[in-house]
């Protein structure tokens, strides 16, 4: 019987995901329109469109008319060639899908080996369960998360290879393992570009602990592919845009104030259900900062705190990028965290809660002589039941949430209707949603946030001028979903809203008598104002 249970306890895991990725597979592919569209976030759908006004107009804008370089390069990249040959929007969402599976399912599956080999089934069944939350999330956005977690993975496997933290450090050819890493660390750079934070805390790491006479060739083959890519991409921004860094990251770092407010009411938000992955978030940090501590106090008294085949370097690594990436969003952004922003969950899951969930047995097993095989099997009966029940949990309610007429298929009927009622050509400006009605409009949708516009977006909304860009742009109608009084006559809009941003906001005023259509859903109203709005009678 402890046999079976140990097989069960090993193998749970794998079995879980392989099913998780086959509904996906066959939701994607056979899901009926409504269900298929809500699948995906709305930044996506940024991505789409940009991706078929570069195939189609042979340039890199959102709203046709100006530039953008908000967007991360390597998924737009892969989105390309798929924006070509497919013609149909439809049946190109569900391709995208199918691709975002199994690029993260590739990663889970190395992920999961990975923990089988070097952890027991206990410690491997508790980050089980918080990796799996994360891909099954990460999993249907259509985001460059699908390319990232498998980089990632990647980039940890082979980090786990390396000298001097593995004891197979002595293993001849092991050298060449240091370029295929800068390799992987490059293009999870180019899949995300705040990946470069993950970077930055390897080489440090490296610079500081390797002794060896290889220091610097490691250096060197670690840090040369990862210094290349970015001075490309920086080059190519400033001499296609005359600006180094995105709109999308110049955007998000217009600061308010010292401090992300939006992000700390975020991770201290626990009344709200969906906030339930803040809330692990916040969590985390102190597990971090934990695990720092943890490590820097078994340094001071030159103890050697490790278990056969696996030091404590690639914990303390990820440590050490987690809470580095959370002072970046506290202190060099000024907007929320999307779900897809989360990714540094998964790097927990995988090398820092197993290590300390292996700890903690290690003392437990020490601590109590008494412990029976018996409780063991308890004990994974449990935490696979956790980690079944949390699966089951979180696929029914994307299942669920794709069932509701949300904002993406709400704003896909309302752009089927003005394709059909107004005179194309016609200038729309949105700012919140705006990439799924963008997608499926056929006229130009200004994105009013400065995320997939050009940098003088940015430098009006920081002015607070962003009416006068709107009438210059020649925007003729506004669309927005965010409601008004029932009973106003002149209402502000202020973009972004402030329950995403704590940075500067522009003012938008609009006028109940230039209302030109207003639409109760089942998610929430939509509206749509002519432009100007407010003119004098």
């Amino acid at each position: 019987m402890k046999q079976v249970f140990q097989k069960f306890a090993h193998h749970s895991p794998m079995i879980i995901l392989v099913v998780y990725l086959c509904v996906n597979l066959v939701s994607f592919w056979f899901s009926q329109n409504r269900e298929l569209v809500n699948h995906f976030e709305d930044d996506a759908y940024y991505y789409f469109k940009i991706a078929a006004n570069i195939v189609d107009l042979n340039m890199i804008t959102f709203d046709t008319l100006t530039l953008t370089s908000g967007f991360h390069p390597l998924w737009m990249l892969v989105l390309l060639p798929l924006t070509a040959a497919i013609n149909n929007p439809f049946l190109f969402l569900r391709t995208v899908g199918i691709i975002s599976t199994l690029l993260i399912g590739t990663g889970a599956i190395f992920a999961f080996r990975y923990l089988q080999k070097r952890y027991s089934p206990l410690a491997t069944l508790f980050a089980s369960a918080m990796m799996l939350s994360c891909l099954i999330d990460f999993g249907s956005t259509g985001m460059e998360t699908s390319l990232l977690i498998p980089l990632l993975t990647i980039s940890i496997l082979i980090l786990a290879k390396l000298s001097p933290w593995s004891r197979s450090d002595k293993t001849p050819g092991q050298e060449k393992y240091w370029i295929w890493l800068g390799i992987s660390l490059s293009l999870a750079q180019l899949a995300r570009l705040d990946a470069f934070l993950f970077n930055l805390t390897i080489l440090v790491y490296i610079f500081f602990s390797d002794r060896s006479a290889q220091k610097w060739m490691r250096l060197i083959k670690t840090g040369l592919p990862i210094f290349i890519t970015g001075c490309a991409y920086l080059l190519f921004n400033f001499f296609t845009y005359q600006h180094l860094f995105p709109t999308s990251g110049l955007s998000k770092s217009i600061q308010g104030g010292w401090i992300n407010k939006a992000f700390m009411a975020q991770l201290f938000n626990f009344k709200n259900p969906e906030g339930t992955a803040w809330n692990l978030y916040l969590a985390l940090i102190f597990v971090a900062i934990g695990f720092v501590v943890y490590y820097l106090t078994n340094t001071l008294r030159k103890r050697k705190n490790q278990q056969k085949g696996e030091s404590n370097t690639l914990p303390l690594i990820v440590s050490a990028f987690f809470l580095l990436y959370t002072l970046y969003q506290l202190f060099g952004t000024s907007w929320v965290l999307w779900r897809w922003h989360l990714y540094p969950i998964y790097l927990m899951s995988m090398t820092v809660i197993p290590f300390m969930v292996e700890k903690f047995l290690a003392r437990l097993q020490q601590n109590t002589k008494s412990l029976i095989p018996t409780k063991k099997i308890i004990a994974v009966c449990i935490i696979s039941i956790f980690m079944l029940m949390t699966v089951i949990g979180i696929t029914a309610g994307n299942w669920q949430k794709t069932q509701k007429i949300l904002f993406p298929y709400e704003n896909y009927l309302i752009a089927k209707e003005l394709n059909t009622t107004l005179q194309q050509p016609v200038i729309f400006a949105m700012g919140d949603r705006a990439g799924s009605f963008a997608y499926f409009f056929n006229g130009d949708v200004l994105q009013i946030e400065g995320l997939v516009s050009d940098y003088s977006v940015i430098q009006a909304i920081e002015e607070n001028t962003l009416e006068q860009y709107m009438t210059d742009f020649g925007v003729q109608y506004v669309v927005s979903q965010a409601a008004p009084p029932s009973n106003y006559s002149e209402w502000t809009l202020l973009t972004p809203l402030p329950k995403h941003s704590s940075g500067p906001k522009a003012e938008i005023r609009l006028c109940k008598r230039s209302e030109f259509l207003r639409r109760e859903t089942q998610f929430e109203p939509i509206f749509i104002w002519k432009w100007p709005s407010c003119l004098s009678e």
